[in-house]
């Protein structure tokens, strides 16, 4: 019996079982989720209240975590309005007025074109790998949970975000915010799994504010494209202004 056992341990040490993701490897998975090195994509937002619903349709090119360029298609009044950001700084671009309007840190958690996503949500000025510390949550069947608070310094007013992840996918299925009172205050709503340009992602973001009854915002990836030919050039406020 002795013997069958040092030759059991000895035949396991060659075949070692998976390690588990680290922390940084889910952090690493928000933060790439829907970039590359660069992207292109179409999006609709579909913007719902109570008294009334409102429908954006907008193209967006990113390059890594540093550059995102946002402009809107529809509906026709708000045509050329947009959103760039470059590497800390971010502008609103409002083409009526042909007024440019750059949005101080203070205000990267106000709301992007009245929706609920707020402008860090849009163009991603915080990291998940780099502004956020990271420790598991309470485990529940298939399914991973990972808490992220905001390290000091950072621009972020959540408290916490505890993030869900499938383990069979290893995509996320909901993001809790909760507020300096530890409140959770608005969840998102990863769905509708889809294969886009070889990569596996959740093609639509549902935010539902927990206080506001009848209210959510809905984006949804009509096309997106990995890898593109961009360059930081690309990243300009005259091109915020002028269009593509």
């Amino acid at each position: 019996m002795i013997t069958y056992s040092i030759f059991l341990v000895s035949f396991l040490a060659l075949f070692p079982s998976p390690t588990e993701p680290s922390l940084d490897h889910y952090g690493q998975v928000l933060d790439n989720l829907y970039r590359g090195k660069s992207t292109q994509g179409t999006l609709v937002m579909t913007i719902v209240t109570p008294h009334y619903e409102r429908t954006l349709q907008m193209d967006m090119w990113t390059l890594g975590l540093d550059h995102t360029l946002v402009r809107l298609r529809s509906p026709r009044k708000e045509r050329g309005n947009g959103s760039l950001k470059r590497g800390n700084e971010m502008w609103n671009y409002l083409r009526k007025i042909d007024k440019l309007v750059r949005i101080p840190p203070s205000m990267m958690m106000s709301s992007w074109m009245g929706g609920d996503f707020t402008n860090d949500d849009i163009v991603r000025d915080s990291s998940w790998s780099e502004d956020f510390d990271a420790r598991l949550g309470q485990a529940e069947p298939g399914r991973v949970t990972v808490i992220y608070r905001p390290k000091e310094n950072v621009a972020v007013t959540w408290s916490r975000i505890e993030v869900v992840f499938d383990e069979t996918n290893g995509l996320p299925t909901t993001q809790s915010y909760f507020d300096e009172k530890e409140e959770k205050v608005r969840v998102l709503t990863y769905s509708d799994v889809k294969e886009v340009d070889g990569r596996l992602i959740p093609t639509t973001l549902t935010m539902d504010p927990i206080k506001k009854d009848g209210q959510s915002t809905r984006l949804e990836y009509r096309e997106l494209k990995f890898d593109v030919d961009l360059k930081e050039t690309f990243f300009t406020t005259g091109k915020l202004r002028k269009g593509i």
